[in-house]
């Protein structure tokens, strides 16, 4: 999975920098999607963006986003850390956990909130 150095054209430092100031990072990277490389660039999600869309799938679904992941949430920040969150079924809470940005896991995605094509 990417981690957010790897989700944006920015480089490292200047990512570094941007979470210190608070400041959005932009989403911008090639993805390959059935055989074909696609530029994405969108908006990542903020942690109230997050639960209210959380809220949104229940009520649709009956059952919580991000069950068997995390999902960075790009516009949230835990000092010099990027927001994280999952749902944990067996303890049936949302987990919120900050990481620096250039974790990366297997469990550990983007959900984005708003994207835009050229």
């Amino acid at each position: 999975m990417k981690n957010i150095t790897q989700l944006s054209v920015i480089a490292p430092e200047k990512i570094d920098e941007m979470i210190k100031n608070n400041q959005e990072i932009p989403i911008d990277f090639k993805a390959d999607i059935n055989g074909q490389e696609i530029q994405i660039q969108a908006e990542g999600e903020s942690l109230e963006e997050y639960i209210l869309q959380q809220a949104m799938y229940f009520a649709k679904t009956g059952k919580h986003l991000d069950e068997n992941g995390r999902t960075w949430l790009t516009k949230s920040r835990s000092g010099s850390r990027v927001v994280s969150s999952s749902w944990y079924p067996d303890a049936r809470q949302l987990f919120v956990r900050a990481f620096d940005p250039v974790n990366s896991a297997g469990a550990l995605g983007l959900r984005l909130s708003r994207s835009f094509s050229s």
